[in-house]
């Protein structure tokens, strides 16, 4: 029998889990474009802005989760990691040069590279966070 605790907490993992992949595609969508002027290079970091601002709202909610017991050590993990990766974010924002219209690529780089550092260790510890929720279901 599952427990209705685990379900809820899964359920409420599994949308904001949704919301931040959507709102990862909505940076990766801005990151693609081009910064040639002034005007393109200051509407990415206002809409790098905006996203860093929906990250941090969904941290707040993975904050306010009830979070069972038995997985109190993971969830805290989970939310050290988003943290990482909303710093490694705002590092990739931080970067664009309003001035000199480039990118500082090094500081860019870095922010990527912690980004994705962080994002691995989020994904690992939620499949660590179902395997002791759900050890029945790893199991089929």
């Amino acid at each position: 029998m599952m427990n209705g605790t685990y379900i809820e907490y899964a359920r409420n993992i599994g949308k904001l889990g949704e919301a931040m992949n959507k709102t990862g595609d909505k940076f990766r969508e801005v990151s693609i474009g081009n910064f040639e002027t002034l005007g393109d290079v200051s509407r990415a970091k206002e809409q790098y802005m905006q996203l860093i601002r929906e990250f941090k709202s969904q941290k707040r909610k993975l904050s306010n989760l009830i979070v069972p017991t038995v997985i109190n050590k993971e969830h805290s993990i989970l939310e050290n990691s988003y943290d990482k990766y909303i710093q490694a974010t705002q590092m990739m924002c931080d970067s664009l040069d309003i001035k000199s219209l480039k990118p500082n690529r090094e500081l860019f780089d870095k922010g990527a590279e912690q980004q994705l550092d962080a994002a691995k260790i989020i994904s690992e510890t939620a499949m660590k966070i179902a395997d002791i929720l759900f050890p029945e279901q790893q199991k089929k």
